[in-house]
Parts: structure tokens; C-alpha cells; sequence
């Protein structure tokens, strides 16, 4: 639960939107999708230490483009 509370103050501090969803809504399921993408990088690219895994965790994410989330699902 402690992990969950850094997480939200970091988004709120960075000024990501939080959306109020139950953990069961179906519209959740999509980000499997986005995820499954992330995972499939990185095992291509392995990151070697915690600094590169958060760089490449940032270059995979900027790589996705607002038309490829739209289509998520």
C-alpha cells in the first residue's frame, strides 16, 4: 500500500491525470495490451542496471503514439 501512495504523489507531482476506475472495469484490460508491448522491448533490450531500465522504460513509452492508444484494445 506504501509503494501505491509514492506512486500516486509522484503522478500528482508530475502532473499526470489520475482517472478513477475500479480494478475490475473492462476498460482496464487495453493497457495489457500496452504493457505486453513494453515487456516485449525490453526482453529484446535488456536493461543492465535499475538507471538504463528506467531510460529504456522512457524511450518505449515515448515511442507509443496517441494513435496506437486510441487503438489499444
Amino acid at each position: 500500500m506504501e509503494e501505491s501512495k509514492k506512486a500516486i504523489k509522484w503522478m500528482e507531482e508530475n502532473n499526470v491525470p489520475l482517472l478513477k476506475w475500479v480494478s475490475s472495469s473492462p476498460d482496464l484490460s487495453p493497457i495489457e495490451t500496452l504493457w505486453h508491448e513494453m515487456k516485449k522491448v525490453l526482453r529484446q533490450h535488456p536493461a543492465r542496471t535499475i538507471t538504463e531500465l528506467r531510460q529504456k522504460l522512457q524511450e518505449i513509452w515515448d515511442c507509443f503514439t496517441p494513435n496506437f492508444c486510441q487503438n489499444l484494445g
